[in-house]
């Protein structure tokens, strides 16, 4: 069956056992269905110590160049503590970065468990990061329905949807891997990417947007996204409507229509990996065509201002969007795009530090939901890496670095409504709101980060490792729209730049360095349950300007 679509179930097997067999019966029924939308015979091999998984295994997994095999990951605790199951899904994990594709693991979210919901533990296991930042099924509900139920079939249906996508219209891969192997600054304009115009639209032909992101950008870019899914013949955009989501196609085609003097008019189509509603990244503005969805479609959506601090931090990506962009203007006709905008264009604006604010980047807020502050005691944290500037680094380090440190940030904020943050160059300020306490912000700060940095520091070279310096404090803030500001704000500046705090990294292998005001270490850190954690701390002057203060700091190692 060398070449025919079929697909592996990796899965704990007690949990099958448990469930009474719901997870054989399961793979049974997907089987089914996807013989029915297809008219074609599908396997999904189930039992490992069947001969036949065996030998297709091999067959399949070890020659690499199939691309029509999927994994199905049955996500439950006991998967994260069987090796094999492990090693099942970290071979498809390199399997699908060889063949330029994306979209050969289907995660089906069974029983709950911390390595996906806790971001502490994502962090800590690469493997859990990878799956949590994949749209997978969630049936944590649908696993106590029989599968017979009309919504346990209806959710079969909706899988089986997805896999045919995958295997019934697969994407063109050769271009993909390319451009993944290539060092950023050769990827080439979108004019010479011909290989993708058929699929791509009339007009220019351009890579696909998905297909120049590398694995990181996009780990980044699915952080700040939500997936969607819009059947056929759904209106995805509506001509006149705020322009305040950017999507990016992961299956499907869309058409791009114009309504003019009650007609309307079919000027593009968009497939998969293509952006839809960019040009919005910069400024505030409405749709002036409509998007509709020609096959069932599912997408990344992403809020306008994420997507905007997304490509501030990563050039590379913001000239590819801009010199896409111009090539769609110039193709499409009468000078129709998406979005309508100011004479300037996007072709020749940037985000500057201003836009970046604006668009709340490490948070992922909207700064319209964002309550102003009148001088409420609120939770201060500023990061700063050691050395950012240092000689060892190159330009292409510091992005690096700056694309994690935001994305541990968000990270160690998940589940904190309403962060407002602040791209300071070498680091981020938080503002934590009133309403949630310091000491839950710290406890979270202290379980994602060190992971983070242990997890980055692993897989980088030296000069795009991290040594971190954060400090905590707590006092009255006011916002306006130009951002924030307060007296609890230069208190955090200053404790990050002590100099006893400072020097303590000298010759120090330390990953993390934490420095909290008195107040925060006389109403939080002391009161702590462990007192080793307490003893931990040191009390250090600091005397930075005309900042005459003291404050007590800690390194972990």
């Amino acid at each position: 069956m060398a070449g025919h679509p079929a697909a592996f179930m990796s899965y704990a097997r007690f949990d099958d056992q448990h469930d009474s067999g719901q997870l054989t019966e399961f793979r049974k029924r997907l089987a089914d269905e996807i013989r029915v939308q297809t008219g074609e015979e599908f396997t999904i091999f189930q039992d490992r110590t069947d001969i036949a998984w065996g030998e297709n295994w091999q067959q399949r997994i070890v020659q690499t160049l199939d691309s029509v095999t999927l994994l199905l990951v049955i996500i439950t605790p006991g998967f994260f503590r069987s090796s094999h199951c492990r090693a099942e899904a970290e071979q498809f994990l390199d399997r699908e970065r060889q063949l330029g594709r994306d979209d050969l693991i289907l995660p089906v979210y069974y029983i709950s468990t911390p390595h996906i919901d806790d971001p502490g533990h994502r962090y800590a296991d690469p493997l859990a990061a990878a799956l949590a930042s994949r749209q997978y099924a969630d049936w944590r509900e649908l696993r106590f329905e029989p599968t017979t139920s009309p919504v346990a079939r209806r959710a079969i249906a909706q899988l089986a949807a997805r896999m045919q996508n995958s295997f019934w219209h697969p994407p063109v891969t050769t271009r993909a891997l390319a451009l993944t192997d290539m060092p950023k600054a050769s990827i080439p304009a979108p004019q010479a990417a011909s290989s993708h115009a058929a699929e791509a639209e009339a007009g220019p032909s351009a890579a696909p947007f998905w297909d120049v992101l590398d694995p990181t950008e996009r780990e980044m870019l699915r952080s700040v996204a939500s997936v969607r899914t819009f059947a056929k013949g759904a209106t995805i955009m509506e001509q006149g409507e705020a322009a305040d989501y950017v999507l990016v196609i992961l299956g499907g085609r869309a058409s791009i229509r114009v309504g003019e003097s009650g007609r309307e008019r079919v000027i593009a189509e968009r497939s998969r990996g293509q952006l839809i509603g960019e040009r919005a990244a910069l400024q505030v503005s409405i749709r002036s065509a409509s998007v509709i969805a020609l096959e069932m479609i599912w997408a990344l959506v992403v809020q306008t201002k994420d997507f905007a601090a997304f490509i501030s931090t990563n050039p590379r990506i913001l000239a590819f969007v801009q010199d896409q962009r111009h090539a769609r203007g110039t193709d499409e006709p009468d000078g129709y795009g998406l979005d309508q905008e100011d004479p300037a264009g996007f072709c020749t604006a940037s985000l500057d530090e201003a836009d970046v604010m604006a668009a709340g980047q490490a948070s992922g807020v909207p700064a319209g939901n964002q309550p102003s502050l009148n001088g409420e005691n609120c939770t201060v944290i500023l990061t700063d890496v050691v050395a950012f500037g240092a000689r060892k680094r190159t330009d292409e380090d510091r992005l690096v670095i700056r694309r994690t440190l935001s994305g541990m940030m968000r990270a160690a904020m998940e589940g904190f409504p309403g962060i407002r943050s602040e791209d300071r160059g070498d680091g981020i300020l938080l503002v934590v709101p009133p309403g949630i306490p310091t000491a839950r912000t710290m406890t979270q700060l202290l379980r994602v980060i060190p992971h983070a940095l242990d997890q980055h520091n692993s897989s980088h070279r030296n000069p795009a490792q991290i040594q971190l310096r954060l400090s905590v404090n707590v006092g009255p803030v006011v916002s306006d729209v130009m951002g924030v500001s307060g007296e609890a704000l230069i208190v955090a500046a200053r404790l990050v730049e002590a100099p006893a705090f400072k020097e303590a990294f000298t010759g120090s292998t330390a990953r993390l360095g934490v420095i909290v005001s008195s107040f925060v270490y006389d109403t939080v850190v002391r009161h702590d349950q462990d007192k080793d954690y307490v003893a931990s701390y040191l009390p250090v002057p600091v005397e930075v300007k005309e900042s005459r203060t003291s404050a007590w700091m800690m390194l972990i190692s």
